[in-house]
């Protein structure tokens, strides 16, 4: 707490994320390290552990937004389907939900500005799969902070939802001048952009992989924009770099399928996806593995359950796939034609395994 006090820096950060209080900011960010310190390996208690800690923060300080909006995330990432991580204290999607609502809104009542109010916005319009107005939000706070990396990040994937490849494109660009601006990876770029511009993409990976040290979590996606972009040796020469850095046993799993799909290997590939059936990854994201694997139907059949009233925002999960098909699933794309969202027709992924 001396440390903050007199560190002038740490100070104006503390000030900035919307506290006055040290001992909440010391939780917040301890709550943070938990996080990016357990990220990439086991889930399994990790939300409820980052919850604990944010929840003493708000506890302390009720005016705390960027805990609100931690908060917010956790519960965001329990009612993913896509997402490993789960809440055991949390009885249902249906309560996540509804708590996930009342820490947005604890957020937007306490936001230091109308960037942060729209921040907040969008992170509830995209939750509950409202991508029209995502879309309107995300312009919103884009023309207010346009040298703003996040907000152009989060144009990226609203512009993505809705269908403007081109826009998405554009907007990625834009972010990614910002990252190196700012001397940061360029992976949360690339990540989507290569669904809507492979060689854009692949430009970027390049740039990466010339950097001296490149994070597990950024090879990660580096290695899917290789086989994107058709450079299947290029892929294969960062399979054991990967594995070596990365201790999430699912993702691991997923590295391997793909480059085993991309090389032709589909014997080695299907026996690596019953080899992953216990892991995290597998069990909240099959349908991934499904449509790497080249298995079609059996990847829509896995999320036909959730086409319905109540379930169908679980769906909104996949949206950042531009292999996904929303027509696949009448009444979440009767929802989407509501709003005027249209996207083009879905791709299969070029490297996925070739059935006869």
């Amino acid at each position: 707490a001396l440390q903050t006090t007199m560190d002038p820096e740490e100070l104006e950060t503390m000030l900035a994320a919307g506290t006055r209080s040290i001992e909440a900011w010391e939780l917040y960010l301890q709550a943070q390290d938990t996080l990016s310190s357990r990220h990439h390996g086991s889930h399994t208690g990790l939300g409820d552990d980052v919850l604990d800690l944010l929840q003493q923060a708000v506890a302390i300080d009720p005016a705390f937004a960027d805990a609100h909006i931690g908060i917010a995330g956790i519960y965001n990432s329990h009612f993913r389907r896509s997402s490993m991580m789960k809440l055991a204290g949390v009885a249902s999607n249906a309560e996540a939900r509804e708590l996930f609502g009342e820490a947005i809104s604890a957020a937007s009542a306490h936001a230091r500005s109308e960037a942060a109010r729209l921040e907040y916005q969008a992170l509830l319009a995209d939750a509950e799969v409202r991508y029209d107005d995502l879309l309107a939000i995300s312009k919103q706070w884009a023309a207010l902070q346009p040298e703003e990396s996040d907000a152009l990040i989060q144009l990226m994937a609203a512009q993505l939802f809705a269908g403007d490849y081109a826009g998405s494109a554009n907007s990625a660009l834009r972010a990614a001048d910002l990252f190196r601006d700012e001397g940061h990876s360029l992976a949360a770029t690339y990540q989507y952009l290569h669904r809507v511009d492979v060689d854009a993409a692949l430009s970027m990976v390049q740039e990466e992989l010339r950097k001296t040290a490149v994070r597990g979590s950024d090879l990660y996606q580096a290695h899917r924009v290789l086989l994107y972009a058709g450079d299947i040796e290029g892929a294969a020469q960062l399979v054991p770099q990967l594995l070596r850095t990365m201790d999430d046993e699912g993702s691991n799993y997923m590295v391997k399928i793909r480059q085993a799909c991309a090389e032709g290997r589909v014997a080695d590939a299907d026996a690596l996806y019953q080899q992953a059936a216990e892991t995290e990854m597998r069990q909240s994201n099959d349908w991934l593995f499904l449509k790497t694997l080249g298995f079609d139907d059996r990847a829509r059949l896995s999320l036909l359950p959730f086409d319905n009233p109540d379930d169908f925002y679980e769906l909104g999960s996949f949206m950042s796939y531009t292999t996904f098909d929303p027509n696949d699933f009448p009444y979440f794309a009767s929802r989407l034609a509501e709003q005027g969202v249209s996207r083009p027709p879905a791709h299969k992924i070029p490297f996925a395994c070739k059935r006869d």
